[in-house]
């Protein structure tokens, strides 16, 4: 009579494969707050020297200025006067995001009045955009 069932080897090697895939996909699965940081700042860096280059590009006229929201979802807007220049840009949920003021803007030579920093953090990371009083615009892991 034959007998239908596994052995206990085979139990054995699927759960050895099965332990083996789970510590590789882990670190992706686990670090999503991470990537929503990192990436959020990203994109705000990039919109911030997008703003820049338009207030030099503006020839002393209106100047454009960026209007944080800080209650979920987190977001910005850019606007030039009444002209909405870019829609506004919600953070994912797990980002919440920190300034000083609530609107941004830079000058007709690209440079801010003071140094500013706006904090994205998720979690236990965060991220810290700076904007130094001579236009600069960099990302950082430590608080400034």
């Amino acid at each position: 009579m034959r007998q239908r069932g596994f052995t206990i080897i085979e139990m054995m090697i699927v759960i050895a494969i099965l332990g083996i895939l789970v510590a590789a996909i882990y670190p992706l699965i686990g670090n999503t707050g991470a990537r929503d940081v990192d990436n959020a700042a990203r994109e705000l860096a990039t919109d911030l020297q997008w703003l820049q280059q338009i207030s030099k590009n503006s020839g002393g006229g209106t100047l454009p200025n960026i209007t944080f929201t800080t209650i979920a979802p987190a977001g910005y807007t850019i606007q030039q006067g009444a002209t909405i220049i870019k829609p506004s840009v919600s953070l994912p949920s797990s980002v919440t995001l920190t300034v000083t003021s609530t609107t941004f803007s830079f000058d007709a030579a690209g440079k801010c009045s003071a140094n500013t920093t706006i904090t994205l953090q998720g979690g236990s990371v965060s991220r810290f955009v700076i904007i130094e009083s001579n236009g600069r615009i960099r990302i950082s892991t430590t608080s400034p």
